[in-house]
């Protein structure tokens, strides 16, 4: 019962969050109502992958299949090069914002990091906060 009651707390939090977004008239007037129900849409979609996300992972650790918490987080890291590199050459070929120029740009964002000392720490930092998350989360 402790489950389902998480799950309708949840959801009311959900909701609550969804309606707020929806009648506040203080926010930035440029937002339409459609963008904001896609926004909650991709919110509730989000959640919803992440929990299937860790229900499928429960499985494999405890499951009917017996598999290393090691090769889960591995095969987690897999999928998610893989999805993101799909991602990011739909994101490439998509027009962006400036006139002729791709929405996201793979070569241009290299190079930033390239360039700047702040952001090649904040990538080695968050790098090894993954790193670490993921062993001592096992």
């Amino acid at each position: 019962p402790f489950r389902w009651i998480g799950m309708g707390i949840v959801s009311v939090g959900l909701v609550l969050v969804g309606m707020a977004s929806l009648l506040d008239t203080t926010g930035n007037a440029n937002v339409s109502t459609l963008q904001k129900l896609v926004g909650i849409a991709l919110v509730i979609s989000a959640q919803l992958c992440a929990s299937f996300q860790m229900v499928m992972e429960e499985k494999l650790l405890v499951g009917g299949v017996k598999t290393s918490a090691k090769k889960v987080v591995g095969m987690e890291g897999v999928w998610g090069i893989l999805f993101m590199a799909i991602i990011l050459c739909v994101m490439s070929t998509m027009p962006g914002p400036e006139k002729g120029g791709p929405y996201e740009s793979t070569p241009e964002g290299l190079y930033m990091i390239a360039n700047s000392p702040a952001l090649i720490f904040l990538v080695i930092s968050y790098m090894c906060s993954i790193a670490l998350y993921n062993l001592t989360g096992i």
